[in-house]
């Protein structure tokens, strides 16, 4: 019996030194999108910052429900969203409800929204998502959230293209997820993305040359081990 405890307790102590050799630091990164270019409307626009890979599509949405896919449409000043028919390049409530749908590679917590070509009686719906069995399921949603314009002493904005403005989210308002939403929710709302904050926890596994002395020490209490079985 105590032959077997002593190898329990020698198997042990040297799986604890392997597990602190391949131990993990964790770390906060934020990534910034800037979503402006000249690909026109399509059925998604594709960015890569950092780690992260990002894909915005559009849809139309009832209070966060993602309804109807539409067109995104990705220009200088930021992305907007369009169907047939529909005039207004930007974000808006004009003949339904519109939604920019982000997908990233991984679980992230929206920070900042930047916006351009918005006005006074403007306000974004900000949502998250989850994938379920039938597909995308609303998570939650934080509707009439403020636009202020990026410079305190700019009052007056009217949505042309010199107007850019600015939502830091509060604890609150801020979601997370892999599946993030900014949309319209009334007809009086109207703008285009122009960039986006985001961060995630990086787990960052300790460097070989930190972890290898505490890993030889677990092989050495093997090889002891190893030496009395046979004694």
């Amino acid at each position: 019996m105590t032959n077997r405890r002593n190898r329990f307790s020698t198997l042990a102590g040297a799986a604890l030194i392997g597990a602190l050799a391949t131990g993990a630091n964790a770390a906060t990164v934020h990534e910034v999108f800037y979503l402006g270019g000249h690909d026109g409307v399509a059925n998604s626009h594709e960015y890569t910052s950092g780690d992260l890979t990002l894909t915005v599509t559009a849809f139309k949405h009832n209070k966060g429900d993602l309804k109807k896919q539409i067109d995104v449409g990705q220009w200088s000043t930021g992305l907007g969203a369009q169907f047939k028919g529909d005039k207004d390049h930007r974000v808006d409530g004009r003949g339904g409800d519109e939604m920019l749908l982000f997908s990233f590679n991984r679980e992230v917590t929206l920070k900042f929204v930047g916006v351009s070509y918005f006005d006074h009686d403007d306000d974004v719906e900000i949502a998250s998502y989850f994938m379920g069995k039938k597909g995308l399921k609303l998570d939650e949603y934080n509707s009439d959230v403020d636009l202020d314009p990026w410079y305190k002493s700019t009052w007056y904005y009217n949505g042309s293209s010199d107007d850019h403005g600015q939502v830091w989210l509060d604890s609150d308002e801020q979601v997370t997820s892999k599946f993030i939403g900014i949309g319209a929710d009334h007809k009086d709302d109207q703008f285009k993305v122009s960039k986006i904050k985001v961060s995630y926890e990086h787990i960052a596994a300790i460097p070989l040359p930190a972890g290898l002395p505490l890993l030889l020490g677990g092989f050495g209490l093997l090889a002891l081990l190893r030496k009395r079985k046979s004694a």
